[in-house]
Protein backbone atom coordinates (compact mmCIF):
# COMPACT_ATOMS: atom_id res chain seq x y z
CA UNK A 1 0.00 0.00 0.00
CA UNK A 2 1.44 3.39 -1.05
CA UNK A 3 0.69 5.28 2.15
CA UNK A 4 2.28 2.66 4.47
CA UNK A 5 5.72 3.56 3.14
CA UNK A 6 6.51 6.96 4.77
CA UNK A 7 9.41 7.74 2.42
CA UNK A 8 7.40 7.01 -0.71
CA UNK A 9 4.32 8.77 0.71
CA UNK A 10 6.33 11.94 1.33
CA UNK A 11 7.93 11.74 -2.12
CA UNK A 12 4.51 11.23 -3.75
CA UNK A 13 3.11 14.20 -1.80
CA UNK A 14 5.90 16.40 -3.12
CA UNK A 15 5.32 15.13 -6.65
CA UNK A 16 1.61 15.98 -6.26
CA UNK A 17 2.57 19.45 -5.06
CA UNK A 18 4.47 20.02 -8.29
CA UNK A 19 1.65 18.52 -10.34
CA UNK A 20 -0.90 20.74 -8.57
CA UNK A 21 1.12 23.75 -9.65
CA UNK A 22 1.10 22.46 -13.22
CA UNK A 23 -2.68 22.05 -13.14
CA UNK A 24 -3.34 25.48 -11.61
CA UNK A 25 -1.01 27.21 -14.05
CA UNK A 26 -2.72 25.53 -16.98
CA UNK A 27 -6.15 26.59 -15.76
CA UNK A 28 -5.14 30.16 -14.98
CA UNK A 29 -3.40 30.67 -18.30
CA UNK A 30 -6.08 29.17 -20.54
CA UNK A 31 -8.46 31.53 -22.33
CA UNK A 32 -10.76 30.56 -25.22
CA UNK A 33 -10.03 31.93 -28.68
CA UNK A 34 -12.62 34.60 -29.56
CA UNK A 35 -14.92 33.77 -32.46
CA UNK A 36 -14.15 35.75 -35.61
CA UNK A 37 -16.65 38.41 -36.53
CA UNK A 38 -18.01 38.83 -40.06
CA UNK A 39 -17.61 42.40 -41.33
CA UNK A 40 -20.80 44.05 -42.57
CA UNK A 41 -20.97 45.99 -45.81
CA UNK A 42 -21.16 49.77 -45.43
CA UNK A 43 -22.12 52.39 -47.98
CA UNK A 44 -19.22 54.35 -49.49
CA UNK A 45 -19.71 58.07 -48.80
CA UNK A 46 -19.33 60.48 -51.74
CA UNK A 47 -15.92 62.07 -52.21
CA UNK A 48 -15.70 65.53 -50.61
CA UNK A 49 -15.51 68.54 -52.87
CA UNK A 50 -12.06 69.94 -53.54
CA UNK A 51 -11.04 72.79 -51.27
CA UNK A 52 -8.37 75.46 -51.76
CA UNK A 53 -4.91 74.42 -50.65
CA UNK A 54 -4.05 75.93 -47.28
CA UNK A 55 -0.64 77.51 -46.83
CA UNK A 56 1.83 75.31 -44.94
CA UNK A 57 2.17 75.91 -41.23
CA UNK A 58 5.04 75.13 -38.87
CA UNK A 59 4.72 71.80 -37.06
CA UNK A 60 4.83 72.34 -33.28
CA UNK A 61 7.56 70.51 -31.40
CA UNK A 62 6.07 68.13 -28.79
CA UNK A 63 7.26 68.64 -25.20
CA UNK A 64 9.98 66.33 -23.95
CA UNK A 65 8.65 63.38 -21.93
CA UNK A 66 10.92 62.17 -19.12
CA UNK A 67 11.94 58.52 -19.37
CA UNK A 68 10.35 56.29 -16.72
CA UNK A 69 12.53 54.68 -14.08
CA UNK A 70 13.51 51.23 -15.40
CA UNK A 71 11.87 48.29 -13.64
CA UNK A 72 13.94 45.75 -11.76
CA UNK A 73 15.68 43.37 -14.13
CA UNK A 74 15.52 39.64 -13.42
CA UNK A 75 19.02 39.35 -14.91
CA UNK A 76 20.65 41.72 -12.43
CA UNK A 77 23.83 40.49 -10.78
CA UNK A 78 23.22 38.17 -7.79
CA UNK A 79 25.03 40.64 -5.51
CA UNK A 80 22.08 43.00 -6.00
CA UNK A 81 19.38 40.34 -5.52
CA UNK A 82 17.01 40.56 -2.53
CA UNK A 83 17.40 37.87 0.10
CA UNK A 84 14.87 35.72 1.95
CA UNK A 85 15.84 33.97 5.18
CA UNK A 86 14.51 31.24 7.45
CA UNK A 87 16.86 31.26 10.48
CA UNK A 88 15.18 28.22 12.05
CA UNK A 89 15.98 26.23 8.92
CA UNK A 90 19.49 27.64 8.55
CA UNK A 91 18.40 28.86 5.13
CA UNK A 92 19.24 32.04 3.22
CA UNK A 93 18.13 32.48 -0.40
CA UNK A 94 19.05 35.33 -2.76
CA UNK A 95 16.55 35.44 -5.62
CA UNK A 96 16.04 37.49 -8.82
CA UNK A 97 14.33 40.86 -8.18
CA UNK A 98 11.18 39.90 -10.12
CA UNK A 99 10.72 36.69 -8.10
CA UNK A 100 9.03 36.58 -4.69
CA UNK A 101 9.35 34.24 -1.73
CA UNK A 102 7.35 34.06 1.48
CA UNK A 103 6.28 31.49 4.05
CA UNK A 104 3.04 29.48 3.61
CA UNK A 105 1.42 31.12 6.66
CA UNK A 106 1.51 34.69 5.25
CA UNK A 107 -1.41 36.26 3.38
CA UNK A 108 0.37 35.94 0.04
CA UNK A 109 1.39 32.36 0.79
CA UNK A 110 -2.12 31.34 1.80
CA UNK A 111 -3.59 32.96 -1.31
CA UNK A 112 -1.24 30.99 -3.57
CA UNK A 113 -1.98 27.70 -1.84
CA UNK A 114 -5.72 28.39 -1.94
CA UNK A 115 -5.51 28.91 -5.69
CA UNK A 116 -3.73 25.58 -6.05
CA UNK A 117 -6.25 23.68 -3.94
CA UNK A 118 -9.30 24.87 -5.87
CA UNK A 119 -10.65 23.78 -9.21
CA UNK A 120 -10.39 20.42 -10.98
CA UNK A 121 -7.52 18.18 -10.00
CA UNK A 122 -7.59 15.89 -13.03
CA UNK A 123 -5.97 12.52 -12.28
CA UNK A 124 -4.98 13.43 -8.72
CA UNK A 125 -8.01 13.64 -6.46
CA UNK A 126 -8.73 13.06 -2.73
CA UNK A 127 -7.28 11.48 -0.70
CA UNK A 128 -4.11 12.05 -2.76
CA UNK A 129 -4.87 15.76 -3.19
CA UNK A 130 -5.07 16.20 0.58
CA UNK A 131 -1.37 15.30 0.82
CA UNK A 132 -0.30 18.02 -1.61
CA UNK A 133 0.64 20.48 1.19
CA UNK A 134 3.11 18.48 3.30
CA UNK A 135 4.45 19.85 6.55
CA UNK A 136 7.83 20.11 4.85
CA UNK A 137 6.66 23.15 2.84
CA UNK A 138 8.64 26.16 4.13
CA UNK A 139 8.49 28.66 1.25
CA UNK A 140 6.15 29.63 -1.60
CA UNK A 141 6.35 32.37 -4.18
CA UNK A 142 5.99 33.52 -7.75
CA UNK A 143 8.47 33.59 -10.63
CA UNK A 144 7.95 36.44 -13.14
CA UNK A 145 9.83 36.67 -16.44
CA UNK A 146 8.89 38.65 -19.57
CA UNK A 147 5.25 38.98 -18.53
CA UNK A 148 4.83 35.26 -17.74
CA UNK A 149 4.62 33.83 -14.24
CA UNK A 150 4.54 30.57 -12.34
CA UNK A 151 4.76 29.23 -8.77
CA UNK A 152 7.90 28.23 -6.88
CA UNK A 153 8.00 26.03 -3.75
CA UNK A 154 10.67 25.26 -1.17
CA UNK A 155 10.46 22.11 0.98
CA UNK A 156 12.79 20.81 3.68
CA UNK A 157 12.78 17.05 4.27
CA UNK A 158 15.07 14.59 6.08
CA UNK A 159 17.81 13.34 3.76
CA UNK A 160 16.77 9.66 3.86
CA UNK A 161 17.74 9.19 0.20
CA UNK A 162 20.88 10.00 -1.75
CA UNK A 163 20.60 12.70 -4.41
CA UNK A 164 20.88 10.05 -7.11
CA UNK A 165 18.12 7.91 -5.60
CA UNK A 166 15.86 10.93 -5.16
CA UNK A 167 16.28 12.02 -8.79
CA UNK A 168 15.53 8.51 -10.05
CA UNK A 169 12.50 7.92 -7.84
CA UNK A 170 10.90 11.33 -8.42
CA UNK A 171 11.54 11.07 -12.16
CA UNK A 172 9.84 7.67 -12.21
CA UNK A 173 6.91 9.01 -10.16
CA UNK A 174 6.29 11.92 -12.55
CA UNK A 175 6.81 9.79 -15.65
CA UNK A 176 3.78 7.70 -14.66
CA UNK A 177 1.47 10.71 -14.96
CA UNK A 178 -0.34 11.06 -18.28
CA UNK A 179 0.86 14.07 -20.26
CA UNK A 180 4.13 14.48 -18.31
CA UNK A 181 7.42 13.95 -20.17
CA UNK A 182 10.49 13.83 -17.91
CA UNK A 183 13.44 15.17 -19.91
CA UNK A 184 16.14 14.83 -17.23
CA UNK A 185 16.35 13.14 -13.84
CA UNK A 186 19.92 12.86 -12.59
CA UNK A 187 22.63 14.29 -10.36
CA UNK A 188 24.43 17.25 -11.96
CA UNK A 189 27.39 19.50 -11.12
CA UNK A 190 27.74 23.24 -11.62
CA UNK A 191 24.70 24.24 -9.57
CA UNK A 192 26.48 24.59 -6.20
CA UNK A 193 29.83 26.07 -5.09
CA UNK A 194 32.88 24.00 -4.15
CA UNK A 195 31.94 21.22 -6.56
CA UNK A 196 28.80 20.19 -4.65
CA UNK A 197 26.16 18.39 -6.69
CA UNK A 198 22.36 18.61 -6.87
CA UNK A 199 19.60 16.31 -8.07
CA UNK A 200 17.83 17.85 -11.08
CA UNK A 201 14.43 16.72 -12.43
CA UNK A 202 12.92 18.71 -15.28
CA UNK A 203 10.46 18.16 -18.09
CA UNK A 204 7.34 19.13 -19.98
CA UNK A 205 3.68 18.74 -19.00
CA UNK A 206 0.94 18.90 -21.61
CA UNK A 207 -2.25 20.32 -20.13
CA UNK A 208 -5.58 20.13 -21.97
CA UNK A 209 -7.12 22.60 -22.20
CA UNK A 210 -4.32 25.06 -21.68
CA UNK A 211 -0.72 25.69 -22.65
CA UNK A 212 2.16 23.27 -22.24
CA UNK A 213 4.14 23.79 -19.04
CA UNK A 214 7.77 23.32 -18.06
CA UNK A 215 8.84 22.24 -14.59
CA UNK A 216 12.09 21.99 -12.65
CA UNK A 217 12.87 20.47 -9.27
CA UNK A 218 16.31 20.82 -7.68
CA UNK A 219 17.33 18.93 -4.52
CA UNK A 220 20.39 19.86 -2.45
CA UNK A 221 21.76 18.88 0.94
CA UNK A 222 22.54 21.07 3.92
CA UNK A 223 26.10 21.38 5.17
CA UNK A 224 25.66 18.42 7.52
CA UNK A 225 24.06 16.19 4.90
CA UNK A 226 21.08 15.52 7.18
CA UNK A 227 18.41 17.68 5.54
CA UNK A 228 17.41 18.08 1.91
CA UNK A 229 16.09 21.30 0.36
CA UNK A 230 13.76 20.88 -2.62
CA UNK A 231 13.19 23.82 -4.97
CA UNK A 232 10.28 23.24 -7.40
CA UNK A 233 9.42 25.73 -10.15
CA UNK A 234 6.77 25.69 -12.91
CA UNK A 235 6.44 28.06 -15.88
CA UNK A 236 4.39 28.24 -19.11
CA UNK A 237 6.29 26.46 -21.89
CA UNK A 238 6.35 29.64 -24.01
CA UNK A 239 8.67 31.24 -21.44
CA UNK A 240 12.36 31.29 -22.33
CA UNK A 241 13.32 28.01 -20.65
CA UNK A 242 17.03 28.69 -21.07
CA UNK A 243 16.74 31.99 -19.20
CA UNK A 244 14.49 30.47 -16.53
CA UNK A 245 16.96 27.66 -15.89
CA UNK A 246 19.91 30.06 -15.90
CA UNK A 247 18.26 32.24 -13.24
CA UNK A 248 17.25 29.18 -11.21
CA UNK A 249 20.80 27.84 -11.34
CA UNK A 250 22.25 31.20 -10.27
CA UNK A 251 19.78 31.31 -7.37
CA UNK A 252 20.67 27.78 -6.25
CA UNK A 253 24.37 28.65 -6.46
CA UNK A 254 23.80 31.49 -3.97
CA UNK A 255 21.77 29.47 -1.44
CA UNK A 256 23.30 29.30 2.03
CA UNK A 257 22.00 26.17 3.74
CA UNK A 258 23.46 25.41 7.14
CA UNK A 259 22.43 22.30 9.05
CA UNK A 260 18.83 22.74 10.12
CA UNK A 261 17.14 21.38 13.22
CA UNK A 262 15.33 18.06 12.57
CA UNK A 263 11.65 18.51 11.70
Amino acid sequence: MLWRDPVRARRTALALLLLAALWMLAGCRFSPTPEPTTPTATATPPAPAASPTAPPTATPTPPAIPSPTPAASPTAEPAAWPTWELPAQGLRVAHPPTWTLTTPDTGAGKALLTGLSQGPWGPWSPPQAQTAWPESLVGVGTVVLDGLSGPIFLNVVPARLTLDAYATLLGDELARVDGVAVEEAQVVAGWRPRGLEVALVRGLARAHPGPDLRFWQVALLDEGGRQMLLVALTMPAQADSTQVETLLRRMVQQIEYREAAPR
